[in-house]
């Protein structure tokens, strides 16, 4: 898979989803140091710089003397991308080949059978 994150660049990563607007390395740090992370400044600095390496995350320093950073991608933008990604390369690009190995095992219930037929009549 391509630019997989870390669970920890994807914690941050939902943490600046959170935001309304993009934020300071400093408040990134308040942040996660108020939720008990009693990660250094090099590590997080490092977790930034390898999310904007890997193209999810953005950093500005435009307005300002210090870079704010934002997600390149919105929440959804990055599920729709992550669910393709898995797709092309797990399942040869077969959304039904994904289908199948999603359900082996597990019975769809009718409500789930009726909106998967649903969605895919309006593709």
């Amino acid at each position: 898979m391509r630019n997989v994150l870390s669970n920890t660049e994807f914690y941050i990563l939902q943490y600046l989803w959170s935001l309304e607007t993009p934020t300071t390395f400093a408040e990134i740090m308040v942040h996660f140091t108020e939720e008990g992370k009693t990660w250094k400044k090099q590590t997080v600095n490092t977790f930034l710089s390898r999310m904007i390496q890997k193209g999810y995350l953005k950093s500005d320093k435009t307005k300002g003397p210090r870079a704010v950073y934002s997600p390149v991608f919105t929440k959804k933008e990055f599920h729709e991308k992550y669910a393709k990604d898995i797709v092309e390369d797990y399942y040869d690009n077969s959304i039904l080949e994904f289908v199948r190995a999603y359900t082996a095992g597990h019975k769809l219930d009718d409500t789930e059978k009726t909106e998967l037929s649903s969605y895919i009549q309006n593709l």
